[in-house]
Order: structure tokens, then C-alpha cells, then sequence
């Protein structure tokens, strides 16, 4: 069997990638307009000030690493079109931009179904665990999930998965409970919904607003 891959939805990721970058920037602009503030009432160097000041910048720039962290991953991951599944004939490979990589040998999973993840928030192609021919961070691990914003429906992604089950793995042993609400919402194509990027670029309008306070109107 040929390898097959299927990688994110274009808009999707990049809106994520774009969402990190500027809540990046918020919190380091919020780091020094808190920083000088301290400064300004304290009339003195920022090693000076309050424990409360030197607390509140340490948390904040702690914030900002992190954020700072997860924005470079998101956007390496959007240009390599991740979230990237792989299907080949001994395995099934989820490539994610801050998950990392997850896989499992056929062997060692069974059939797939269409489930909820997350609080009934987002369907995926769910299997059970059935060896230990997987990745570390599967270990221990009862199920594995394949899904994501991707440029095929989830629906589609689990038929095919179920199709691609190569002979020499033996059969399937029986999948999860497959959820009918679950089917019918992988129908619809797996990008991002319109109200979630409204939102995500109406917290990218708020944090620039929040960015020009903080750097210009002291």
C-alpha cells in the first residue's frame, strides 16, 4: 500500500500560528508597561521596587516564554502542515505541532469509530490499544485518537483508516462505541468553523490594542 498523508487545514493552523504570535507579543508588552510602571512610582530601578512589582514582571515574563514557546511550535508546524496524519502499511502516524508525534503499528490497534473528543467539542477517529507496539506516549494508554483540523473530513479520515488495515496485521479487534452525533458532525469538513476564527482574530484585534497601550500611550 502506497503511503498516504493528509495535513492540516491551511487556514486553520496558520490562524492558530497567528493567535500565539500575538498573545506573545500582548504579554511582553503588558511585562513592560507593568515594569515601568513599577519604576515610575517607585522612582527607582526595577531591582528596587516593590516585591509585588518584581513578582508580577517574573510570573509575566515567565507567561511570555511560554507563549513565545507554543507560537514558535505553531508556526514551524504551519509551515509543515501539521497536524499531519500518515497511513502506510505497518502503521498510523499523528504529527502534531506541540503534541509531537504519535503512532501505533496495526498490530497493536483496533478498528476505528467516529467518536467526541474534548467535552463533545471535536469528532475523531478513535481506536483501542490492543499491544505494545507503539509510541512512548502512548504507553500506558487505552486508546489512540486520529484527527485534528485537516484538509479531509474526520468521517472520511475513519473509513479510510478502517480500508487501509493491511492483511498480514490479522483482524481488527472490535472498535469503541461509535457516536451518531459524532458521525454526523465528521461529515462536515474538519477546518476550522467561521465563529472560532472570528473569535480567534477579534482576541488578535484586542491584543494589538492592548500591545499600542502599553508600548505608546504611557
Amino acid at each position: 500500500m502506497a503511503e498516504k498523508t493528509y495535513t492540516a487545514h491551511p487556514a486553520s493552523a496558520w490562524c492558530m500560528a497567528v493567535f500565539f504570535m500575538f498573545w506573545f507579543g500582548a504579554i511582553v508588552a503588558a511585562t513592560i508597561s507593568v515594569a515601568s510602571v513599577g519604576v515610575a512610582r517607585e522612582g527607582a530601578p526595577v531591582a528596587a521596587s516593590s516585591s509585588v512589582t518584581i513578582i508580577a514582571v517574573m510570573l509575566m515574563a515567565a507567561a511570555a516564554c511560554y507563549c513565545g514557546w507554543l507560537a514558535l511550535k505553531t508556526v514551524l508546524g504551519a509551515a509543515r502542515g501539521m497536524p499531519r496524519v500518515t497511513i502506510s502499511d505497518t502503521r498510523v502516524m499523528v504529527e502534531g505541532a506541540i503534541g509531537g508525534r504519535r503512532w501505533a503499528e496495526w498490530s497493536s490497534i483496533s478498528g476505528f469509530a467516529v467518536t467526541f473528543l474534548d467535552q463533545k467539542r471535536w469528532p475523531v477517529a478513535l481506536a483501542k490499544i490492543t499491544g505494545e507496539r507503539v509510541s512512548r506516549n502512548l504507553r500506558g494508554k487505552k486508546t489512540f485518537a486520529v484527527g485534528g483540523a485537516l484538509t479531509v473530513t474526520i468521517a472520511a479520515l475513519t473509513d479510510e483508516l478502517n480500508a487501509s488495515r493491511p492483511l498480514s496485521a490479522g483482524p481488527a479487534a472490535p472498535p469503541p462505541p461509535e457516536d451518531t452525533k459524532a458521525r454526523l458532525a465528521a461529515d462536515r469538513p474538519s477546518g476550522m468553523s467561521i465563529n472560532a476564527i472570528i473569535l480567534i482574530w477579534c482576541s488578535i484585534l484586542a491584543t494589538s490594542a492592548l500591545l499600542y497601550v502599553a508600548l505608546f500611550r504611557h
